[in-house]
Formats: structure tokens, C-alpha cells, sequence
């Protein structure tokens, strides 16, 4: 059952009490002692007690400003109760009249207490003071025309009467005074309640105090007359007022806390300005009326009520008067500050950095902005009357349909749309709908908009470079990978083939180097649309790294389909590049994985086509491979080694070996040459000869070099201060030498980290160096020289030996490489060869040292063309620090002993 319709049941019982009541005293208030009566009498008693519980628990539920004003209500019914519930007890207990003044009656006048207090904390609460002081005299005026009226027709014939004195007169007296405050009560609540029809808590009210009044003044009337008796007709009047006080009550209970029926009184009153005008002046007219018209006018109390009334109209003209002037005064500062504040709204409508658009409740453009307009290319004439969402792309309309009507409901509410503008361009705005509210009510909408255009236009790039590669614009790892792993499940589902392919570029390092990096840029850039044009929709190929791609081949149904996409691949990698007035052939190393049942995931299947690849590489290049297991086990060494490359100096698994390089004269070792070692925790001692090749490759040669020349240069210092002189030398390799800008920097850091002299430190430099750019390496080594530190031609003979070297090159030592002494016993001319390089080196004042010495008769060969530095196995292999510090340390006490 909903509230309304328990309501409407409610008061319709109530009526029917009533009813029922007025039968009640007509057929039984003549048979005392009968169960219908003793029911009755019963329910007369407990009403009231009903109802001030009732008022209590809205007073309980009401807003914090009204919970008094309940309370009070509360308090006097519950007084009531008492008065009844004595009543009671002289009527059916003791049998005896009730007597007039007596104990009921204090109770009634302790009601009467609670009621005014009710009416003051009604009257002040929630009123500005001089809408207070205002209804105050208004009040006061229709008591003292109430006091008039009640003197005339209740006081004055009981305070005439000779029989009635004393307390009958002070008790009745104060029934009369206060019938005047109920209906002071009832008038005030009349007067300032807002909404009162819609706020039936009031209404009911209001209907119960004029009844109580009404009952109460009919009730004095019939003691003054000694015409009362228990269950008289006016009784029923008295639970007809408590039924719909507490009526009042129940349905403050319904409203709860969240709303007040006093906030808001100065600005909410419904009901007319002229009706409540009206009240006092037409309860003056209707006391002036009566004393015109009355035979008692010359009564000295209602001349002096009338006076009373009149001053008190004059005061109230006055004060409307002041206050009309206060309130002129206080419109002409509004009309300033609505003035200040319609500039201070028009400045940031007018100079909003944002478009805004003032739109009506339908959605009509009623006003725009100077942003507004230069965005929108329209002009005000072309789309002001016209609905905004003309202007939104279709797919936007439906969704700022809804976040308008979001809007209109008093929410404010934002989204991104697109829009088509006048020169038919799009854009990306972020727009905000703000309601307008006016009188508390939504009169329209604010669109506010911000061009988001470019911003968009950057998240679509940042989110575009998150999954592909710049260069190329192909995808990346991270976006190949979620492909690929939707495409291994989209296979096993059809059961068809598919496969990777890794592609490496073979030498494009040199090309790099040669034609430089904006030349490998574009050869990338050409490379990768190559292989997109032999591949189908489905398929997908990124950049993995440097020159490295991978490809994932979807649907094919055989391996020879897979190899023949590689082989179109090769075929068209192959083809030459036309990069400025450069024809550039570049050739690629491809490895194919295909999924299989022990196979199945993507990191796995591209690490076997990565394995498969470097197995073409050392097959010759130039070709591809499928991956197969038995054949792959170097390949996987290899893969593991360039893999780790990166990681491999902050694991700590660099170390420097050292080999001693000896004068034979005297067998004394007058330097060292610092040779790197990478030893694995897995694969063990891995060679240079596997490792430098690789570094050079993926650019980590230049931290594994500067690793060496310190370590080196530390370990030199170390000697030195031990009182071993020793000479140490360290590999420069062409990239480094060409590459790293900054080498002079490197080699000048080593020298003063560890302390050691430049005299002391030699770089070893290969041929291959002075090559190319002859100019540009002389360059260089004249400005390692002012470190001054020496220079060494390390493997000469081994290649492009060309004897001008000798003179043009700022060389100091000449290392003979470990090639050229092993074909010194097999061909007479080697011999001949070098015993002219000897000699030549001699004459021209260059070191010597002869690398690779392997055999006695090396030895003794070399000793006869007067060899004296040299450096091989037949002397020491290369050794750790530890070991050659105890070598070392051996030659030491060598030469102590000697010179002893």
C-alpha cells in the first residue's frame, strides 16, 4: 500500500471517529457503565496520549531548525492526556463532579504554555529580523482584535457575573486568553508557511488548533452557563482537533529530516503578498466595525484595543516605510553588483580561451563566443535558432543527446565528439555541458569546448610509436608478439602452417660505415616495403633490431610455401638500391621456425628462427635455413653469446689476461699486452675470436674496450709501484678508433684514473685502420700521441701492408704477425721478406716484436736476423693477473740475486 492511499484511509477514519463519536453520545452518554461506553470514554483518553507520541517521533525525524517546534506540540497534547486522564479519575473513579476551576484545568493551562512557546520558536525561526519584527505586529494586532472580540462575548458576562469570582474568573479568563494564543498559533502558521497546500503537515495543523480553539471557547461558554456535562457535543470537537494534530504528525514523519518547512520562508511564500497584507488591516476594519456598530463601544477595553491596534498599524507603515528605503537602497548595490558580476560573466564568456555556446532547453544556440566563432568558421547570424546537434557527425548525436538531457536535469556532464565545421573540416573537441540554473530551475546549457584536435593527433602518434618503429613504421616487438600469439591459436584451431622468418642484413655494418647511417636509414626504410610486397594481408613483418626483421607467414597449408615466400624474400632483398648516384646490393641471412607441437609458443618460435639464421650466416650467408634441433647447437651458442653480450660487464664476467713480451738477450720481460676473456658461468671460457665480431656488431665494443684500457692502465700502475717498469699494450679496433669521438677523453680518463705515465701505455692500431680515410687516422693518432702515449702497427704482413705506412704513420712499434712466422719454415722467400722488414725497421728506428713464437727453431731463425723482442707460446701463454703478478715477482728476485 503506498503513503497516499494509507493517507486517504487514515483521514477517512478519522471523519468516521467522529462520526462515530456523535452517534456514541447520542444513543449512550445516558448509560454509564456499559461496555460501549466505558470503549468510549476509553478512547477519548487515549487519543490525545496518541497523539503526542505521534508528535514526538516527528519531532525526532524532523530537520534540526523544526525539531522544537514539535516538540512543544508534543508537550501540550501530552498535558492534554493529563487533564483527560483526571478527568477520568473524579468522573469514574471517585464518582463526583469534576470541579470548575480544578486540577484538569492547570493541566489545560500548562497546554496553553506549550503552544505559545511553539508559536514563538515558530515565529522566529528561519526570519530575517525585520520580516520578524513585521509579522510580530502582525500577530499582535490580530490578538488585540481577538481579546476584543473575546471580552465582548466570553469575558465581560463572566467577569459581570456576581456568582463568578476568584479563580472561576482568573481560569476562565485564561481559557479565553488562551483560545486567543491557539488562534494566534493557527493564523501565524497560516501566514508564514511556504507551499502550505502542497505541505499538509501544516494545513492539518492549522484545521486542528482553530477547531481546539473553537471547543475551548464553546466549552468556557457552557461553564459560564453551567450547562456542561461529561460527553457533551463539543467533546467530540476536542478528538477531532488531536486527530488531525496527529494526522499533522504522521505525515511529518513520512517527509523525514531532509527537508525543512521552515527554511526559505522570507523568499518561498505561496500564498499571496496581498492576502497576507490583508490580515491585519481587515482585522482592524472588522473591530472598527464593531465598535461602531456595537452598543458597548464606549467599553473602555475595546477603545483601548482599538488604539492599540491603530499604533500598531502606524508602526507597521513606518517600518515598511524604512525598510522600503533599506530595501531601495540594497537593490540600487544589487543592481551594481549584477552589473559588476554581468561583466565579470560577459569577460569570461566573451574571452574564454574555450568556445562557449549558451544553449536553451531544446538544444537551440541562443548565444556564442569570439572562440566559438573562429572555431567554428561560422558567423552569429548562420547558426544562432540553430540546434547544435545539426552541427555533430551523426555517430556523435545520439550520445550528446543523452549527455544534454544528463544536463538539463541539473548535472553537469563532458565528452569528446567530433565536428563538422563550416569549410567542412573535422575536428576533435572535449566539450563540457553545464547546466544554467535560474530561480533554482535549469533554463538551459552551457557547451563549453575545447579543440583537442593536435592532442588527439598525438596520442594517436604516441600510442602508433608504442607498437611500431619509427623508422620503418612496421610494427614492433611488443605488438608482433600479441599477433602472434592470436595467430598460434588461430592455427592450431584451422590446423594449418605457420611460421617465422628472422632476417639479418649481411654487412650492413660496412655499409654503414662506408655511405653512412642516413644511407642504412633509407636502405631500412627500402627493405622493409620490399618484404611487405611479397607478403600476404594476414601476414606481418617488424623490425626487431638494428638490421634484423622477423616475419610471421599465417595459412599456409606446406613448408614449401614457407620456403618459397623466404626465397622471394632473399630474391628481393637481393635486388640493387638506388640511393643517390650509390647502386648498393645488400644481402640477407633468413632463419624459418614453424610451429609444432613442441613449438607453440611465440618467444620460443622466434628464438628458433633466430638460431636457424645464424646457421645461415655460418653456412656463407646469403641464404635461409629452417630450423632443425641437431643441427642448431652452435647456433644457440652463438645466439646465447650475442644475447648476453649486453650484460656481460655488469655480471662481472670480463676479465683481462696479460702476455709478457720478452727481450731474449737477457730473458728479461720489458711489457704486456692486455688480451680480454669472457668467461661464461655456462659455456665457459669463450674466445675473443667468438665474442669481439659480435660486439662490434650490436655497438657494445666500445664499453668492453674502455673496460680493458683501465683495467689494463690500473694494472701497469700496480706493477710500477712494485719496482717493475712495465710497458703495457692495448687493442684499438677500427670501430672504436672511427667511432668513438671521444677516444682521446677515453684513453687521457684511464691514464688519470690509474695513475700510470703515457710513456708507459701503447695502442695497438691493425692495418685495416689506414685503409680508408688515410688523412683522418693520421689525424687521429698525432692527437693520441700528445697523451703521450706510443703508437703500435699491430699484424703487419697479414694484408694491406704497404711500406709507406712506415714513414707517413706516427708508429713506434711494429708487431710482425703470428701468420707471417708460421710460413717462415715452409717458403725461403718468407725468410727473405722478413729479414728485409727487420732491417728496414731497424734503420728507420721502429721497435720490433715478433708475435706468435711457437718453436725453437723460430727462435734461433729470428735470432739470426737479430729479433730480440718477442712474444708466443714457447714463452708464456696468456694469464691471468694473479698468475703474471707471481711471474713477475719471479724476475724480480731474478734481478735482485743478479745484482747481489
Amino acid at each position: 500500500m503506498n503513503q497516499i492511499t494509507f493517507s486517504k484511509r487514515l483521514l477517512g477514519f478519522i471523519l468516521l471517529t467522529i462520526v462515530g463519536s456523535y452517534l456514541f453520545i447520542f444513543l449512550e452518554r445516558d448509560s454509564p457503565g456499559t461496555f460501549l461506553y466505558n470503549a468510549g470514554t476509553f478512547l477519548y483518553t487515549v487519543i490525545p496520549l496518541g497523539a503526542s507520541f505521534i508528535l514526538l517521533i516527528a519531532s525526532r525525524k524532523s530537520h534540526k531548525k523544526e525539531k522544537n517546534f514539535w516538540l512543544f506540540l508534543s508537550l501540550g497534547y501530552f498535558s492534554s492526556f493529563l487533564a483527560i486522564l483526571v478527568w477520568d479519575y473524579y468522573d469514574f473513579v471517585r464518582d463526583v463532579d469534576v470541579p470548575f476551576p480544578g486540577i484538569p484545568d492547570l493541566f489545560y493551562m500548562i497546554q496553553y504554555v506549550f503552544f505559545f512557546s511553539a508559536l514563538l520558536y515558530r515565529v522566529k525561526a528561519g526570519k530575517s529580523r525585520s520580516l520578524f519584527t513585521r509579522q510580530i505586529i502582525d500577530i499582535l494586532i490580530v490578538m488585540l482584535v481577538a481579546i476584543a472580540f473575546s471580552w465582548s462575548f466570553l469575558v465581560q458576562p463572566i467577569v459581570t457575573n456576581p456568582q463568578f469570582a476568584g479563580m472561576y474568573q482568573f481560569v476562565s479568563m485564561g481559557y479565553a486568553i488562551g483560545d486567543i494564543g491557539l488562534l494566534i498559533l493557527a493564523f501565524s502558521i497560516l501566514i508564514m508557511s511556504p507551499t502550505m497546500i502542497q505541505r499538509n503537515s501544516l494545513i492539518f495543523i492549522f484545521m486542528g488548533l482553530i477547531v481546539q480553539a473553537v471547543a475551548d471557547s464553546i466549552y468556557v461558554y457552557l461553564q459560564a452557563s453551567v450547562s456542561y456535562t461529561s460527553w457533551s457535543y463539543i467533546d467530540p470537537l476536542y478528538l477531532f482537533a488531536y486527530m488531525l494534530i496527529g494526522f499533522a504528525g504522521y505525515n511529518r514523519i513520512k517527509l523525514g529530516n531532509s527537508e525543512c518547512l521552515f527554511m526559505g520562508t522570507d523568499s518561498r511564500m505561496k500564498m499571496s503578498s496581498t492576502f497576507r497584507l490583508l490580515i491585519p488591516y481587515g482585522a482592524l476594519v472588522a473591530l472598527s466595525i464593531f465598535v461602531l456598530t456595537s452598543e458597548d463601544h464606549h467599553n473602555h477595553l475595546i477603545l483601548i484595543t482599538s488604539v492599540m491596534s491603530m499604533c500598531l498599524i502606524i508602526l507597521r507603515q513606518v517600518l515598511t516605510i524604512i525598510e522600503s528605503k533599506q530595501f531601495l537602497r540594497q537593490y540600487e548595490q544589487k543592481e551594481k553588483e549584477l552589473n559588476f558580476n554581468e561583466q565579470r560573466f560577459r569577460s569570461l564568456f566573451d574571452h574564454n580561451e574555450d568556445a562557449v555556446i549558451s544553449l536553451d532547453r531544446v538544444g537551440r544556440i541562443n548565444s556564442i563566443n569570439e572562440r566559438a566563432i573562429q572555431l567554428s568558421g561560422y558567423q552569429p547570424h548562420e547558426i544562432i535558432s540553430e540546434r547544435l546537434m545539426n552541427l555533430l557527425m551523426e555517430k556523435d548525436v545520439g550520445r550528446i543527446r543523452r549527455l544534454f538531457r544528463v544536463a538539463i536535469c541539473g548535472k553537469s556532464t563532458s565528452a569528446e565528439v567530433k565536428v563538422i565545421l563550416h569549410d567542412q573540416e573535422e575536428k576533435s573537441l572535449f566539450v563540457t555541458l553545464v547546466p544554467i540554473f535560474i530561480d533554482e530551475k535549469v533554463k538551459g546549457v552551457f557547451c563549453i569546448a575545447r579543440d583537442i584536435t593536435e592532442n588527439k593527433k598525438n596520442e594517436e602518434k604516441i600510442s602508433f610509436l608504442a607498437y611500431h618503429d619509427p623508422l620503418t613504421n612496421l610494427p614492433n616487438r611488443r605488438l608482433f608478439e600479441e599477433k602472434l600469439s592470436k595467430a598460434i591459436e588461430n592455427a592450431k584451431q584451422k590446423n594449418t602452417t605457420l611460421a617465422t622468418l628472422f632476417i639479418d642484413l649481411d654487412f650492413f655494418k660496412v655499409i654503414n660505415d662506408h655511405f653512412g647511417h642516413e644511407t642504412g636509414d633509407i636502405i631500412l626504410v627500402q627493405v622493409a616495403r620490399r618484404i611487405q610486397g611479397t607478403l600476404l594481408p594476414q601476414d606481418m613483418v617488424m623490425r626487431h633490431a638494428g638490421d634484423e626483421f622477423i616475419v610471421m607467414l599465417m595459412d599456409r597449408q606446406t613448408e614449401h610455401e614457407v620456403e618459397q615466400v623466404a626465397r622471394k624474400i632473399s630474391e628481393r632483398i637481393s635486388e640493387p638500391f638506388i640511393v643517390g648516384r650509390h647502386e648498393i646490393r645488400v644481402t640477407s641471412s633468413i632463419g624459418i621456425s614453424l610451429l609444432s607441437d613442441e613449438v607453440s609458443d611465440p618467444e620460443k618460435l622466434i628464438r628458433n628462427a633466430d638460431i636457424a639464421m645464424y646457421r645461415s650466416k655460418g653456412q656463407g650467408k646469403n641464404q635461409y635455413c629452417f630450423y632443425e634441433e641437431e643441427k642448431e647447437e652452435q647456433s644457440s651458442r652463438d645466439l646465447t653469446i650475442e644475447k648476453e653480450l649486453g650484460t656481460v660487464l655488469q655480471t662481472n664476467q670480463l676479465t683481462v689476461y696479460y702476455q709478457p713480451q720478452l727481450n731474449i738477450m737477457d730473458g728479461n720481460i720489458v711489457g704486456m699486452e692486455a688480451l680480454v676473456r669472457w668467461i661464461h658461468p655456462e659455456l665457459g671460457m669463450i674466445s675473443p675470436n667468438e665474442f669481439i665480431p659480435l660486439a662490434e656488431k650490436n655497438g657494445s665494443i666500445f664499453d668492453i674496450n674502455e673496460y680493458v684500457l683501465v683495467e689494463a692502465c690500473k694494472q701497469a700502475k700496480h706493477w710500477h709501484v712494485k719496482g717493475l717498469p712495465i710497458k703495457i699494450s692495448v687493442n684499438i679496433s677500427p670501430q672504436q678508433f672511427y667511432h668513438q669521438k671521444n677516444l682521446s677523453e677515453v684513453v687521457q680518463s684511464a691514464l688519470e684514473v690509474s695513475g700510470l705515465d703515457g710513456s708507459y701505455l701503447e695502442l695497438e692500431i691493425t692495418e685495416a685502420i689506414v685503409i680508408h680515410k688515410r688523412g683522418t687516422a693520421i689525424e687521429k693518432l698525432n692527437e693520441l700521441k700528445k697523451l703521450g702515449v706510443s703508437i703500435s702497427l699491430d699484424d703487419f704482413g697479414t694484408g694491406y701492408s704497404s711500406l709507406s705506412y712506415l714513414t707517413d704513420l706516427p708508429i713506434d712499434t711494429i708487431k710482425i704477425a703470428r701468420e707471417f712466422i708460421e710460413k717462415m719454415d715452409q717458403r725461403k722467400e718468407v725468410q727473405i721478406i722478413l729479414s728485409s722488414i727487420v732491417t728496414m725497421a731497424n734503420e728507420l728506428g721502429k721497435r720490433l716484436i715478433i708475435e706468435g713464437v711457437e718453436e725453437m727453431e723460430q727462435l734461433r731463425v729470428l735470432e739470426d736476423m737479430k729479433c730480440y723482442l718477442m712474444q708466443g707460446y714457447l714463452f708464456y701463454r696468456p694469464a691471468d693477473a694473479i698468475k703474471t703478478n707471481e711471474i713477475l715477482e719471479q724476475q724480480l728476485l731474478k734481478e735482485h740475486v743478479s745484482k747481489e
